[in-house]
């Protein structure tokens, strides 16, 4: 079960990111996502791999020391994975919307000159 100062720490990211206030960050990590903050950073990761569907949060504190995670996984804990993944989903919805937008200006950049490309 999560903790209620876990709950609070996740309902108050999940306010901030649907009203578009917060700037996640993918990682090199399929399916992570990262909040870098002036007091630290908290990481989010979707886990389906083989070994079992999960949700993990991640808190680090201003030098990048983890200090504390919880974890819920589809299997044990089904009600607080949910919880946590309906934060991921929309995190990644953001994200794919950014990312498609950035497509479409390369396809239109790319229609709509001679030559493309810049030299470094």
């Amino acid at each position: 079960m999560i903790s209620s100062t876990y709950i609070n720490l996740i309902d108050s990211l999940t306010e901030k990111t649907n009203s578009g206030n917060s700037l996640w960050n993918k990682t090199a990590i399929k399916n992570q996502y990262k909040l870098i903050l002036n007091n630290g950073m908290i990481v989010l990761t979707y886990n389906n791999n083989i070994g079992g569907m999960y949700m993990e949060l991640e808190i680090y504190n201003n030098v990048g020391q983890k200090i504390d995670s919880v974890r819920a996984s589809m299997d044990n804990n089904p009600a607080d994975y949910t919880y946590l993944y309906n934060l991921y989903k929309k995190i990644y919805e953001i994200k794919e919307i950014k990312t498609n937008e950035q497509i479409n200006k390369f396809i239109s950049e790319i229609r709509s000159s001679d030559k493309i490309g810049k030299e470094e």
